[in-house]
Protein backbone atom coordinates (compact mmCIF):
# COMPACT_ATOMS: atom_id res chain seq x y z
CA UNK A 1 0.00 0.00 0.00
CA UNK A 2 1.58 3.15 -0.62
CA UNK A 3 1.53 5.98 1.68
CA UNK A 4 1.01 9.50 1.50
CA UNK A 5 3.00 11.81 -0.43
CA UNK A 6 5.13 13.92 1.65
CA UNK A 7 7.30 16.59 0.15
CA UNK A 8 10.79 16.85 0.59
CA UNK A 9 12.49 18.55 3.07
CA UNK A 10 14.60 20.88 1.00
CA UNK A 11 11.10 21.68 -0.79
CA UNK A 12 9.18 22.39 1.81
CA UNK A 13 12.22 24.50 3.22
CA UNK A 14 12.41 26.53 0.16
CA UNK A 15 8.63 27.69 -0.46
CA UNK A 16 8.82 28.80 3.61
CA UNK A 17 11.87 30.88 2.38
CA UNK A 18 9.84 32.13 -0.38
CA UNK A 19 7.51 32.78 1.29
CA UNK A 20 9.02 34.49 3.92
CA UNK A 21 10.70 36.95 1.72
CA UNK A 22 7.47 37.49 0.34
CA UNK A 23 6.07 38.59 3.70
CA UNK A 24 8.99 40.62 4.49
CA UNK A 25 8.74 42.40 1.34
CA UNK A 26 5.48 43.57 1.69
CA UNK A 27 6.36 44.88 5.62
CA UNK A 28 9.12 46.82 4.18
CA UNK A 29 6.58 48.55 1.14
CA UNK A 30 4.10 49.07 3.88
CA UNK A 31 6.68 50.82 5.89
CA UNK A 32 7.99 53.01 3.48
CA UNK A 33 4.26 53.86 2.47
CA UNK A 34 3.59 55.34 6.07
CA UNK A 35 7.07 57.02 6.75
CA UNK A 36 6.14 58.91 2.82
CA UNK A 37 2.65 60.00 3.71
CA UNK A 38 1.97 61.95 6.81
CA UNK A 39 -0.73 60.61 9.06
CA UNK A 40 -2.45 63.55 10.75
CA UNK A 41 -3.57 66.08 7.60
CA UNK A 42 -5.13 69.08 8.35
CA UNK A 43 -8.20 70.02 6.91
CA UNK A 44 -6.60 72.64 4.47
CA UNK A 45 -3.77 70.09 3.25
CA UNK A 46 -6.60 67.46 2.18
CA UNK A 47 -8.82 70.17 0.35
CA UNK A 48 -5.25 71.62 -1.34
CA UNK A 49 -4.48 67.68 -2.07
CA UNK A 50 -7.75 67.07 -4.03
CA UNK A 51 -7.64 70.27 -5.73
CA UNK A 52 -4.02 69.70 -6.90
CA UNK A 53 -5.33 66.24 -8.07
CA UNK A 54 -8.20 67.34 -9.70
CA UNK A 55 -6.24 69.89 -11.89
CA UNK A 56 -3.87 67.20 -12.72
CA UNK A 57 -6.26 64.86 -13.88
CA UNK A 58 -8.08 67.33 -16.19
CA UNK A 59 -4.63 68.72 -17.76
CA UNK A 60 -3.35 65.37 -18.59
CA UNK A 61 -6.99 64.86 -20.44
CA UNK A 62 -6.82 68.31 -22.00
CA UNK A 63 -2.88 67.23 -23.22
CA UNK A 64 -4.06 63.63 -24.27
CA UNK A 65 -7.25 65.64 -26.53
CA UNK A 66 -4.43 68.08 -27.98
CA UNK A 67 -1.53 66.08 -28.66
CA UNK A 68 -1.05 65.05 -32.14
CA UNK A 69 -1.66 61.32 -32.85
CA UNK A 70 1.50 61.98 -35.76
CA UNK A 71 3.96 64.35 -35.04
CA UNK A 72 4.72 65.16 -38.87
CA UNK A 73 3.31 64.54 -41.96
CA UNK A 74 6.73 64.08 -42.96
CA UNK A 75 7.77 61.30 -40.79
CA UNK A 76 4.52 59.37 -42.28
CA UNK A 77 5.15 58.90 -45.23
CA UNK A 78 9.01 58.19 -45.47
CA UNK A 79 10.05 54.77 -46.75
CA UNK A 80 12.45 52.18 -44.15
CA UNK A 81 15.69 51.20 -46.63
Amino acid sequence: MLGPMVPERFYVMGMYRMREAEILEDVKVSRLLKSIHPVHQTFLERILYGVGATLVSIGEKLRDRYTPTISSPCEAYQTKI
